[in-house]
């Protein structure tokens, strides 16, 4: 019992670190297009 409760807690955790990773990734996206518009070459 005790195993499989850490192994859901170690599966969590990654699914976390993954949509912490492309929420990042979505901000970093955002700022480039906001700065690219903002300022026209």
């Amino acid at each position: 019992m005790s195993l499989y409760k850490a192994e859901l807690r170690r599966l969590g955790k990654r699914r976390v670190t993954r949509l912490t990773t492309l929420l990042g990734l979505l901000v970093l996206l955002g700022i480039a297009t906001d700065t690219v518009f903002r300022h026209p070459e």
